[in-house]
């Protein structure tokens, strides 16, 4: 089952309503799969230059514009979700071999893949980021 962010642009912010529906179904899966006590894979992708994201200096200049982790979410395994900042964080092992804890908000994500049940999450770029650059909300 895939799941896309199709909704039109216009007056309405369509696209930011769907796109927040879709993050809070991927925030709710992680967060049943880290109570659930069993195994789970997942793979997330996010934006490294986004506000918040901490990740490895070398992952931002390696993937300067999307980055794609693989996660093992359970009891053992060290994947927490901090719910009043809305972040997901890991202790992740990148190409160096090194762990490295990441910290990375929800917003910045733009797509999340369950491959056990066959769920992928199109969700999109955020509403304020454009072609990997930061610019300003319009004021109302």
């Amino acid at each position: 089952m895939t799941l896309k962010l199709t909704a039109p642009t216009g007056v309405l912010p369509y696209r930011d309503w769907v796109r927040k529906e879709l993050l809070d179904i991927a925030r709710k899966a992680m967060v049943s799969m880290l109570s659930s006590g069993s195994s789970h894979l997942v793979y997330v992708t996010f934006l490294p230059d986004f506000p918040g994201v901490i990740v490895p200096q070398s992952v931002r200049e390696d993937y300067p514009r999307s980055a794609t982790i693989f996660l093992r979410i359970g009891r053992k395994e060290k994947v927490s979700i901090d719910q009043p900042h809305d972040t997901l964080s890991a202790e992740v092992i990148f190409e160096d071999g090194k762990p490295s804890t990441i910290s990375i908000p929800f917003k910045a994500m733009t797509a999340f893949l369950d491959r056990q049940r066959n769920v992928k999450i199109d969700l999109g770029q955020p509403p304020q980021v454009q072609r990997g650059n930061v610019i300003p909300l319009r004021k109302w």
